[in-house]
């Protein structure tokens, strides 16, 4: 609604300070303030606290929180790769049995051909 009225031109002594506002910065900055009840100097206090909470120590549970994570984790995953080696070892081992049988089978019928072929030509 305040807007429709700036607008509308109901409040035309806002008109000028809003068009005048938009090409300063730092008038910006004192509206700003003036709507927020805010300084410049609260924003950089405030921003500097910001900083220094952040560079706070962490709590030595939490760090031993992270430590004890990132252990199950790498131990979960040197589990996943043993899993990952016996399986290619199992399905190694498969292939080779499946090869035998294969060829244990082609010698069979050969042997068979063979002795076919032997009785017929005696």
């Amino acid at each position: 609604t305040k807007v429709e009225e700036i607008l509308d031109k109901n409040h035309s002594s806002l008109i000028p300070k809003v068009l005048d506002s938009s090409l300063n910065i730092g008038d910006l900055d004192n509206l700003f303030n003036k709507i927020t009840g805010r300084t410049k100097q609260k924003r950089k206090n405030r921003s500097k606290f910001n900083q220094e909470e952040k560079s706070q120590k962490a709590y030595r549970y939490e760090v031993q929180k992270v430590k004890n994570l990132l252990d199950d984790l790498m131990y979960q995953r040197m589990e996943e790769q043993e899993y990952k080696k016996e399986e290619c070892k199992r399905k190694e081992i498969e292939r080779r049995q499946r090869e035998e049988q294969r060829q244990k089978e082609f010698n069979l019928l050969i042997s068979a051909l063979h002795s076919s072929n032997n009785i017929t030509t005696d």
